[in-house]
């Protein structure tokens, strides 16, 4: 009887595996694209979507589904404790239904060659991991993976795929239109056997990425439009009295409050319920909100070997990704405007670029079509801070590494902003203080907090605050000023003292009069200490207020603190900058219509994730791209 159950057994699992393996079981999927003359269907070619849309939950119900007397005997086998095929204990460790659902999918791909999907998926993994090729031999003869050679048949078959995608998108029959971003990469090829023709040497290419826009007017995009308004010359009129009359005064101070509060009840256990009132007190700041759960179309483009330094590599990587790769010409280009973007070397090179070739015929082949857009050093007492916190100081001002650099600065801004609570409520510990105020139930209200939160951002985070500390008989009597405190006792005083009790030093009292006299005369009427630490905060603050507009995705409020960075660049010496932000403010202010100003703004930020919070600027997107490009290319040892 066992024998003639498991003969029954056997016959029908034989049956579940031709259902799994056939052409309608959901795994077949084509490394190559089908031969038009072929006699067979082996299913279609891989593509993106297909490598995105693997799951093992999804490769789980296929199983249960196509085989599930098999699924109920590999669950048994796993399971000591399996009772049915729908009710059995999972481990965090270990999962059983994982294990189960891989080892069908590796079975059936041994008995079934083209069901390759989860095979063609964990080969791309490996690839994207830079694994050994010695994993793709042996895996593939255990049916775990496809080969090498599969594999890079699969890659080749998606980018072309993606590619010819983009050319049909990219035309103006589709109504799409893209935003591209572009920035040089270079690695060193290290020759480990140099001899003749094998020198160590520089790789360099350019690489892009092309951004589908959204949420906006296709009539914006009109080149006839664009060009008209530049030739109004409205530029003519920038002035520094008109940029600072633009500047937004009330928004800026709102701003300083929202992180003067956030500071202090991301800190305190007992403010954690005004999390959500801050949020809210936040959103009413908006100026140029994203749908916070947009998530962006993001097409890498196929890198070249263009060199970007020099004009004509320049034109060569613009040509490549226009021409070559998305398939745009003057025949198809219908008036219509391409946007470009990357880092400030970019930005520059695009707009020398055009002034070169403006004297072409045509608007693409002027490049008239071509509209560059830009991509969005505080020293008071940030090197004592970074003792105290064990951070390092940076070693050149003008080239600091930005990730310990933002660290630094975050960390000594919290710092500051908290100590100027513990001065207004006259504490030592603020979360004991507040501890206590709840325990005896008189906590301040959120709207007390946002009240102290606005007084405290006028008087240290100011321009105005940072003239009063300079200037400690400017406006004495005003209510936004920092309180005047005791005269602070300087060397030459405690010196006197020490010689009229006899234990001194002998001293020359002329010197020492001298002395005291320039102290008098340089210090009893300014803060020195104060303006300093005032100058820290107002410049930190406009860099939070930047880096969270970023992540919660609204251009708008970025755009008025870029304003503000025009003077910032200027003051300190980075005229480049200062160049690219002045371009983007006439842009702004005189050349762009309306409508265009509204579909870049829309778009000036990319979500790659659609999770809300989690938007970026569209140079880091790039800068991200060409990490693993440097990597791929010093691994492999290829050009770009």
């Amino acid at each position: 009887m066992l024998t003639w159950a498991v003969n029954e057994i056997t016959i029908q699992v034989r049956k579940e595996g031709d259902v799994m393996g056939g052409k309608d079981g959901g795994l077949h999927l084509r490394a190559r694209k089908a031969s038009p003359h072929a006699k067979r269907d082996h299913g279609p070619s891989v593509t993106w979507d297909a490598i995105n849309s693997f799951s093992f939950a999804s490769l789980q119900a296929l199983s249960e589904k196509n085989a599930p007397i098999t699924w109920h005997l590999a669950s048994s086998y796993a399971n000591d404790e399996f009772e049915s095929s729908t009710v059995y204990a999972v481990r965090t460790n270990r999962p059983q239904n994982l294990g189960c659902a891989d080892t069908m999918s590796v079975l059936t791909h041994l008995c079934h060659g083209y069901a390759s999907f989860p095979a063609m998926c964990r080969a791309v993994y490996y690839f994207a991991s830079m694994a050994s090729q010695s994993l793709y031999r042996v895996d593939s003869r255990l049916g775990r993976s496809i080969s090498y050679a599969s594999t890079y048949a699969t890659l080749e078959t998606m980018s072309s795929k993606t590619l010819d995608d983009l050319k049909m998108a990219a035309q103006p029959a589709s109504g799409r239109h893209f935003w591209l971003v572009g920035d040089n990469i270079q690695t060193y090829a290290k020759m480990y056997e140099p001899q003749l023709g094998r020198e160590s040497h520089m790789l360099k290419g350019f690489a892009g990425t092309a951004i589908e826009l959204q949420d906006f007017d296709p009539a914006a995009l009109n080149v006839d439009n664009l060009i008209e308004k530049q030739n109004l010359l409205g530029r003519m009129k920038l002035t520094v009295e008109g940029i600072l009359a633009d500047i937004n005064s009330d928004h800026l101070e709102k701003t300083g409050a929202l992180h003067f509060l956030r500071a202090l009840i991301e800190f305190i256990p007992a403010l954690s319920s005004y999390g959500k009132q801050v949020d809210d007190f936040e959103k009413t700041l908006a100026i140029n909100q994203i749908t916070p759960d947009h998530k962006s179309n993001i097409i890498p483009l196929a890198t070249n070997s263009a060199d970007e330094i020099h004009m004509q590599g320049m034109h060569e990587a613009v040509k490549d990704f226009l021409e070559n790769q998305m398939g745009i010409s003057d025949e198809n280009l219908h008036k219509r405007v391409l946007i470009m973007s990357g880092d400030g070397k970019t930005f520059d090179q695009l707009l020398q670029l055009k002034k070169y070739l403006i004297m072409h015929e045509g608007d693409f082949e002027s490049y008239a079509a071509l509209f560059p857009c830009s991509n969005s050093g505080i020293q008071s007492g940030l090197s004592c801070m970074a003792n105290h916190a064990s951070c390092p100081t940076p070693a050149d001002l003008r080239k600091v590494d930005f990730y310990n650099g933002a660290h630094l600065v975050d960390l000594v801004l919290n710092a500051n902003l908290l100590n100027c609570w513990e001065n207004f409520f006259e504490c030592s510990d603020l979360q004991a203080f507040f501890k206590q105020s709840k325990d005896a139930g008189n906590i301040p209200s959120f709207e007390d907090l946002h009240d102290i939160a606005h007084l405290l951002a006028r008087c240290h985070g100011t321009t105005k605050a940072y003239q009063c500390a300079r200037d400690l008989a400017r406006d004495p009597d005003h209510p936004d000023r920092v309180p005047r405190g005791s005269s602070w006792p300087h060397a030459g005083a405690s010196a006197s003292h020490s010689q009229e009790d006899g234990t001194g030093t002998d001293v020359d009292d002329d010197s020492g009069s001298d002395m005291s006299t320039a102290l008098d005369e340089d210090s009893l009427e300014k803060d020195e200490v104060l303006a300093n630490v005032t100058l820290f905060i107002r410049c930190a603050l406009w860099w939070r207020e930047a880096c969270r507009a970023i992540a919660v995705g609204d251009p708008g409020r970025v755009w008025e603190i870029l304003k503000l960075w025009i003077f910032t660049f200027a003051g300190g010496g980075n005229p480049n900058y200062t160049q690219y932000l002045l371009e983007l403010y006439c842009n702004f202010k005189w050349e762009f219509p309306s409508a265009l100003k509204t579909a870049i703004f829309n778009n000036w930020l990319v979500n790659p994730h659609g999770v809300a919070g989690l938007f970026i600027e569209l140079d880091l997107l790039q800068e991200h791209s060409n990490f693993w490009l440097e990597e791929m290319a010093q691994h492999k040892g290829q050009e770009f």
